[in-house]
């Protein structure tokens, strides 16, 4: 089996770092590229093994402009293949 394992540390109590990654409405004040916002709705966080994280990502200046992303643990993590627009890519 692989295994990845990825540490940081906040400067923050455990249980508001708890929250930033398990509550909608803090997930979604954070999460995502800038430019992107999340839709609240659409988070889905089952935070054990096997659990599934799932969320769709809009565009703020067309948010008809989405990104959906389905985790589903282990074995399994999708996005829709797509492209920034390149005179934005500077």
């Amino acid at each position: 089996m692989t295994e990845l394992v990825l540490t940081r540390h906040f400067a923050a109590p455990r249980t508001a770092v708890w929250a930033a990654f398990c509550e909608p409405e803090i997930i979604a004040q954070w999460w995502g590229p800038a430019e992107w916002g999340i839709k609240e709705s659409s988070v889905v966080l089952e935070p054990r093994v096997g659990g599934r994280h799932e969320l769709v990502m809009y565009q703020h200046q067309d948010p008809t402009q989405e990104v959906p992303l389905k985790a589903r643990s282990p074995n399994s993590m999708s996005t829709p293949a797509w492209s920034a627009p390149t005179d934005r890519m500077k």
